[in-house]
């Protein structure tokens, strides 16, 4: 069966082209529908060629032909040049890094081709390097005594060089001022959004590893910084009042006992007089409460962290040279009590300290103690009973004082 052909109108001057399309026929007997797929020729008109994207891509084509035949005779040539140097498969891999480097900085001008702030960097580079990769080429031919020949090798780079900056300016779009920092902003929003999630993505991996192998010592650390507030405050010309302190002190504030609240006044109810009736005594007025003075922070030095050598670490005295006396907090007068000052809460210590600094401490005490003595000291510290702890004591004591005998 032959394929229908659809008349279609055709514009003069336009160039056609047949073509082969397909349509679906519905035929019906007898209330039964069949649909069957019938193909026909159409004409479909051909756009004209686009020359300026046909001269692009054989520009593009030579460009990038002339730069493979600079890559290969730069680095034959350096070769050469360093084949006297060391051996020849090592020198020729350093004369393609001389073509490498240049063409590496034209890439990145390529990528930067929209902005030229950036790009002017990779192109100094890129003139840098080629400048060496000549002066080596003209180098191997003065060494052969052909220096015209050197000099000729040398203007290869030159030339392909050239014609690849010409390349990137042809796809280098000028943006004004204005438009050119919008697109800097978008890219630093993106940028800095990739950097913080890949940041905490590291920072993830680290916590979940500490959480795994970190131990009581992470623990620890742990309870003692997730719910801490760091305040630090500087204090300036100290140095001559108080030397030993220095001119910046960091401290950590302490907050005073909240003040009492005053107590309602009493409600005085009127009494109606009666001429029987007592007179009334009125109520004495309510005592004036003194307001509450202003809480001020009571600032305690931030200690220097030391090794603990005992399980037991006093709390760190509050003086007047480390922190300012705050005012207390006013009480209300009732029973002839006496306002109290806030108390400064004491330092716990968090961990325990290791086997060996436990040791120190028992024989700088007493120099004959025993090593059962020693090994009750460590599991008083917190230690936990395993069955290779004694012999662990008995060593850490022997590497004190290694005069002492096994007891």
């Amino acid at each position: 069966m032959d394929q229908p052909t659809v008349q279609q109108h055709r514009e003069p001057g336009v160039k056609y082209k047949p073509v082969t399309r397909h349509r679906m026929v519905t035929t019906e007997i007898n209330g039964i529908a069949s649909t069957r797929e019938v193909p026909y020729e159409s004409w479909e008109p051909v756009p004209p060629k686009e020359w300026d994207e046909v001269i692009l891509r054989g520009a593009t084509g030579v460009i990038l032909g002339f730069a493979g035949i600079a890559a290969i005779g730069t680095s034959a040539s350096v070769g050469g040049l360093l084949a006297t140097l060391v051996v020849e498969p090592i020198a020729y891999m350093c004369g393609v890094m001389f073509t490498g480097a240049w063409l590496t900085c034209v890439a990145f001008q390529w990528l930067d081709r929209v902005d030229p702030e950036r790009a002017r960097v990779a192109e100094r580079a890129g003139w840098f390097f080629l400048a060496l990769s000549m002066g080596a080429t003209v180098a191997y031919g003065h060494t052969l005594n052909a220096l015209w020949a050197g000099i000729v090798g040398a203007a290869i780079d030159l030339i392909a060089k050239g014609l690849l900056l010409l390349l990137i300016r042809y796809h280098r779009v000028p943006l004004d001022a204005d438009l050119a920092h919008w697109v800097t902003e978008r890219e630093q929003a993106i940028a800095s959004k990739s950097l913080l999630g890949k940041r905490i993505a590291r920072l993830n991996r680290m916590a979940a590893y500490q959480r795994a192998v970190g131990g009581r010592e992470y623990e620890a650390a742990s309870a003692m910084l997730d719910g801490a507030t760091v305040t630090r405050t500087v204090v300036e010309d100290t140095a001559a009042s108080s030397p030993e302190l220095g001119p910046v002190i960091q401290a950590v504030p302490v907050q005073a006992a909240p003040p009492v609240p005053a107590a309602p006044a009493p409600v005085v109810v009127p009494v109606a007089p009666t001429a029987s009736a007592v007179p009334v005594v009125p109520a004495a007025p309510a005592p004036v409460v003194a307001p509450a003075a202003p809480v001020v922070p009571n600032y305690i030095a931030a200690p220097v962290p030391t090794v603990p050598v005992a399980p037991v670490v006093p709390s760190v005295p509050v003086t007047s040279q480390t922190a300012p006396q705050a005012p207390a907090a006013a009480a209300p007068a009732t029973g002839g009590g006496t306002a109290a000052q806030s108390p400064v809460p004491a330092v716990t210590p968090i961990g325990r300290p290791n086997i060996a600094t436990i040791c120190r401490a028992g024989i700088a005490a007493n120099a004959k103690v025993t090593d059962a003595e020693l090994l009750a000291m460590v599991l008083a510290a917190g230690h936990e009973d395993r069955p290779t702890l004694a012999d662990t004591v008995r060593r850490s004591a022997q590497r004190i004082d290694p005069d002492r005998k096994a007891s």
